[in-house]
């Protein structure tokens, strides 16, 4: 049996927006700029703390947050990558449209 680590720091800043949208960027590719898509942070809604991201386009668009900065990464080490994720009620998923990736 071998002894299971400690749960390592998360290396995300603000990972949990609990401070509004610092350390976080956008990238919208030119296809979507006109679609207008937004990020913002809002109060509720989060699966855990206070706070949650809220990205919206009123049409389809390809567009993501990013953490700002770099993370390390070293040869041969583990890293766990986890998001949450929840539509607004009443949301409906049509075939064929794109999802969260």
């Amino acid at each position: 049996l071998a002894a299971l680590p400690a749960a390592a720091q998360n290396l995300v800043e603000n990972a949990g927006f609990e401070v509004g949208e610092h350390g976080w960027s956008v990238f919208v590719p030119a296809e979507s700029a006109a679609l207008a898509p937004s990020f913002t942070v809002a109060e509720g809604g989060a699966r855990s703390g206070r706070f949650a991201a809220r990205l919206h386009s009123a049409t389809p668009a390809r567009f993501a947050i990013a953490p700002k900065g770099s993370i390390q990464v070293n040869p041969r080490e583990r890293f766990r990558i986890a998001a949450w994720y929840r539509a607004e009620p009443g949301h409906v998923v049509r075939p064929g449209t794109p999802g969260l990736v």
